[in-house]
C-alpha cells in the first residue's frame, strides 16, 4: 500500500510541474518547501503531506491551471523539439538566453500546426534551463504570430527539464543505430544550416 500511495505521490508532484513547466527548484520556491522533499517524494522516498497536495492545489487554481491538471485527455506521444536551429532560423547565432533576433525556419509553424494534432509537443532547448529563456521563446512564439492566451502560447509545452519523449527533431543530434560512429566523423558534423551555407 505504501509503495502504491508514493508512486500516486510522485506521479502527483511531476504532473503539477508539467503543467505549471516547472523545475523542482522553482516548485519549492512556489509553494515553500525544500527542493530535496520534492525530491524524495517524486523518487517515492516520502509520502506527500497534505498541506503539501493543498499547497500545490492552490497553486495550480492561482495558475488557472487546475482545469487542465484534472481533465481527463487521451495521451498523446511526446514530440521535443529543439528550438535554435529547427524552429528559430538562428541566423545570428547565440545572442544570449533571452535574445532571439531571427524569424522561424520557412515551414516550422506550419509543421507545428499538424504534430499538435498528433503529439503532446514540447519545445526544449538549451534557452529551457537558463533563467528568462523559457519566457523569452514563449514571447518569440507570440511575436511571430502563434495563437496565444494571456500571452501562453496555445497547444505546446515549454518544459524546464528534458522531457521523457517519444521522437525528437534537434539540428545537433545523429541518429545512433547501434553503432558508434568514429571520433572524426563527429568533428566533421556541421548542422543543416552550415552546410547549406557551404553550397
Amino acid at each position: 500500500m505504501g509503495c502504491k500511495m508514493s508512486k500516486k505521490d510522485a506521479a502527483f508532484v511531476k504532473k503539477v510541474r508539467r503543467i505549471l513547466d516547472l523545475n523542482q527548484i522553482e516548485l519549492s520556491k512556489a509553494i515553500d518547501i525544500s527542493t530535496r522533499q520534492i525530491g524524495n517524494i517524486e523518487r517515492g522516498r516520502r509520502p506527500l503531506q497534505k498541506q503539501t497536495k493543498i499547497a500545490l492545489e492552490c497553486l495550480l487554481r492561482r495558475e488557472n491551471k487546475w482545469a487542465a491538471f484534472v481533465a481527463k485527455k487521451k495521451h498523446k506521444p511526446t514530440l521535443s523539439l529543439d528550438f535554435d536551429g529547427v524552429i528559430h532560423s538562428y541566423a545570428s547565432g547565440w545572442k544570449g538566453a533571452s535574445k532571439i533576433p531571427d524569424p522561424p525556419v520557412d515551414g516550422a509553424f506550419e509543421a507545428i500546426r499538424e504534430y499538435v494534432k498528433v503529439f503532446d509537443v514540447c519545445v526544449y532547448s538549451s534557452r529551457s534551463s537558463v533563467e528568462g529563456g523559457i519566457r523569452a521563446m514563449k514571447k518569440w512564439f507570440i511575436q511571430h504570430g502563434w495563437p496565444e492566451k494571456d500571452k501562453e502560447p496555445l497547444e505546446i509545452r515549454f518544459p524546464a527539464e528534458k522531457p521523457p519523449l517519444f521522437v525528437g527533431l534537434d539540428d545537433r543530434v545523429i541518429t545512433f543505430k547501434g553503432e558508434f560512429p568514429p571520433a572524426e566523423t563527429l568533428l566533421k558534423f556541421k548542422p543543416w544550416y552550415k552546410r547549406r551555407a557551404d553550397v
